[in-house]
């Protein structure tokens, strides 16, 4: 069974419609830090409010785990039953040693244990050299 895309392209409903490898991901998270930081700022944060002259909002970061990976610089989140869980995260792992890690296919509520294990194991590794 096909559908249609916004584009007006047939799909099949099992195949996604874009594809990206982790390395991917991390090449464009990179590219949007050096360039376009502001972009990604507020995703550092676990809440944020935002004021207006009658309301107040707030807004919360769908990174679960963003308060536990240290010195983070930013965070994407991502899920769709085809990709699964996705997450790509930067942190600063030392004095201007930025590190961008990409997880892509685990689950939803997996991908966030996945980052902070890669995270700890490159601090770990890079105060032991």
């Amino acid at each position: 069974m096909d559908i249609i895309e916004a584009s007006g392209t047939p799909n099949e409903i099992l195949k996604g419609g874009a594809y990206g490898s982790a390395r991917d991901m991390a090449l464009l998270f990179a590219y949007t830090l050096k360039n376009y930081p502001e972009i990604l700022e507020a995703t550092r944060y676990n809440n944020l409010e935002f004021k207006s002259d009658a309301e107040k909002y707030e807004a919360g970061n769908t990174n679960i785990f963003v308060n536990k990976i240290p010195n983070i610089i930013a965070s994407k989140t991502g899920y769709t039953d085809l990709a699964g869980g996705n997450l790509v995260i930067a942190f600063d792992a030392g004095i201007n040693r930025p590190i961008i890690i990409s997880i892509l296919g685990s689950t939803q509520d997996d991908r966030f244990e996945d980052a902070l294990k890669l995270a700890s194991a490159t601090i770990s590794y890079i105060n032991n050299r």
